[in-house]
């Protein structure tokens, strides 16, 4: 984990989490994208989207979806939390860091937003599409 100075500490670990969904469909993409962006947790200028609009992200996924497979249908995304282990890490620092995880999944719809709601605990949660955009299968 990288601090503000750019250095690595090895003291203070991240977690990362992949979560399933029994259900991911296209209703809760749009509860779990009102989630990540809720104003209570996270401030405007700490959200990304890319193949998303922020303000209505589940119908930028329904369009890419009914595009490339023709309906919307199965798992759609899966959830990611980053639990950053630096309990003095700013904010901006923490978007740069999911910034530069996004970038392996370029090719795939992804939000994130970092949330300061809980003191000295900045986390964030992306969504990440299903849908290869490069790559079209079938």
């Amino acid at each position: 984990m990288a601090n503000d100075q750019g250095t690595v500490s090895l003291k203070k670990p991240a977690i990362l989490r992949f979560l399933n969904y029994n259900d991911a469909s296209l209703k809760q993409f749009e509860r779990s994208a009102r989630y990540v962006f809720r104003d209570t947790a996270s401030e405007a200028h700490l959200r990304y989207a890319r193949f998303m609009t922020k303000d209505h992200p589940e119908r930028s996924l329904e369009l890419i979806e009914r595009r490339w497979h023709g309906e919307v249908k199965g798992r759609l995304f899966k959830h990611i939390v980053c639990s950053f282990g630096d309990p003095m890490m700013s904010p901006k620092l923490g978007f740069d860091i999911m910034q530069e995880f996004a970038l392996f999944f370029a090719d795939y719809p992804f939000l994130f937003a970092i949330h300061t709601d809980i003191p000295r605990r900045i986390h964030a949660h992306a969504l990440l599409g299903m849908t290869n955009l490069r790559v079209r299968v079938g």
